[in-house]
């Protein structure tokens, strides 16, 4: 369910009355929007209810809560007797006779979901095992699905997609939706060479060889594809219930696109408009997506922010940016990317956004970039590199990584660790640190691009490539230093993030 504000913490007036688990069963995280507009009956805004059981109890969501116009905090009560979860909130100090709505969101920690049969807030039923609810409320049932496993978010190539020979020997044009793919032979190799076709025009964009790349997301060794033609995947992200993925579609157009359990859903207009995605991440059951859009007005690239599908701009089109990462703390939105000012010289300066508001981690003298960002308490990470150097920021302040390397790609911190993977092309060899130090190292052409710990379990995804040819990549996944191949057989294939649930 979407939610229809911020949610803003303003503060907490907590009394925590419990039948069962005293010491255990607390009130926390209470968090609301300020007053929205005053509505002159109560039929004109529909509340809606979310409740979801989490590792650390029953989270709700109460969205359009009425209020008097006078309140500064939300206070919430509850009890938990024989299976029945009955929660009291009210909005104080309650004196005025206007009424306005807030969307009000706490968890009820150290309460499991195999105790709860029914929830009731202010006396209405928002929860009741398979029920939906009454009463007109939204009420999503916890998920009972398995999503756990390791995900990898890429693109590989179908073989579906690639002409076969005619009985002459040469290979027939095809037809994908507006795209014309034409195609020759050189030696054993099949190339495909992309055209733009019109009446009045047949302009070669792009050619590419031995397969049609397509968004898709590689589970625990199973492979789904998202897409039946161009397309790339380049981030994912699992809730307890779904799994995002986000990515374009067409191979010219570059539509932003986010796949939900499968399913597309696009950002920017069925037109040409190229744009390029960095990260997708869930918050609170916001899901924001951070990448790039082409301005042909300003004939540059717009930082964007996507929250549930609408487009915050993070730059004005003065200047060149692109965003590669993003990280959501409570309300705080991190966004990383780099800036180009002088696209003439070509020197970009690594950059982070923090709720919209950016902030200069280099000074522009040499060619930088920050490539991933990741949030732990009130510390903040950036990894990325300036000039020949991999570089991590930990609070917009270098630190120096031993061993060092051209590249630092991702970053993921855990249980107060901090990992970072990255690479050197001049070597070439592929480097995981851990807190500063080298914990693995491979020989060869990789290009890093994610990092997820789990428990004590390190994964890291890259395209292993050729010196002859940087443009055909084979996708590999390294589990605690040890390599596996999940190219699936293709002829060419990327990933470009894990996440492991």
């Amino acid at each position: 369910m979407k939610k229809v504000a911020l949610l803003l913490s303003l503060g907490m007036l907590l009394t925590v009355s419990c039948a069962k688990k005293e010491q255990e069963a607390q009130v926390s995280n209470v968090s609301f929007t300020i007053c929205q507009q005053t509505k002159s009956t109560k039929s004109e805004v529909s509340d809606k209810v979310d409740v979801e059981f989490t590792k650390e109890g029953v989270k709700i969501t109460y969205c359009n809560f009425g209020v008097t116009c006078d309140f500064t905090t939300v206070n919430v009560t509850h009890t938990l007797v024989n299976g029945f979860l009955n929660i009291t909130q009210q909005g104080l100090p309650n004196q005025a006779k206007c009424v306005c709505y807030t969307d009000v969101s706490y968890t009820i920690t150290g309460i499991s979901k195999n105790e709860v049969n029914v929830i009731f807030i202010n006396g209405r039923q928002v929860y009741c095992h398979n029920d939906s609810g009454n009463d007109g409320g939204e009420v999503e049932e916890p998920c009972d699905k398995d999503v756990s496993g390791v995900y990898i978010a890429g693109s590989w190539d179908n073989p579906e997609n690639i002409t076969t020979k005619s009985a002459s020997g040469g290979y027939p044009l095809v037809t994908w939706r507006e795209m014309m793919p034409d195609a020759l032979t050189s030696g054993n190799l099949l190339h495909l060479i992309e055209k733009l076709s019109s009446q009045n025009e047949n302009r070669m964009i792009k050619s590419y060889t031995d397969g049609v790349l397509v968004a898709s997301m590689w589970k625990n060794g199973d492979m789904q594809p998202l897409d039946t033609y161009w397309s790339r995947a380049y981030s994912v992200y699992v809730t307890d219930c779904d799994v995002y993925v986000a990515g374009t579609v067409g191979s010219s157009t570059g539509r932003a696109t986010i796949w939900k359990n499968g399913i597309a859903q696009y950002l920017t207009p069925d037109a040409i408009c190229n744009a390029d995605i960095g990260s997708v991440y869930v918050s609170n059951g916001d899901v924001y997506v951070a990448g790039s859009e082409w301005s042909y007005d300003k004939q540059t690239y717009i930082a964007k922010l996507w929250k549930n599908g609408i487009a915050q701009n993070l730059s004005s089109g003065a200047t060149w940016m692109a965003v590669t990462s993003l990280s959501v703390s409570g309300s705080d939105v991190y966004v990383a990317g780099f800036e180009i000012p002088d696209r003439n010289k070509g020197i970009g300066i690594a950059k982070l956004w923090k709720n919209g508001q950016e902030q200069n981690l280099t000074d522009g003298t040499i060619c930088s970039s920050a490539l991933s960002v990741y949030v732990s308490g009130n510390d903040v990470y950036v990894a990325g590199f300036e000039g020949n150097t991999a570089r991590l920021w930990k609070n917009g302040v270098v630190q120096n990584l031993s061993n060092g390397a051209t590249v630092a790609s991702t970053v993921f911190v855990s249980g107060g660790d901090v990992y970072v993977a990255g690479y050197d092309v001049d070597v070439p060899d592929m480097k995981i640190w851990k807190n500063g130090n080298v914990l693995y190292r491979m020989a060869g052409k990789y290009y890093v691009k994610s990092i997820f710990v789990s428990g004590s379990d390190v994964y890291v995804v890259a395209n292993e490539t050729t010196f002859q040819n940087t443009a055909i990549s084979t996708a590999k996944l390294w589990k605690n230093g040890v390599l596996h191949d999940i190219s699936n057989n293709s002829t060419r294939s990327e990933a470009n993030c894990v996440f492991v649930k």
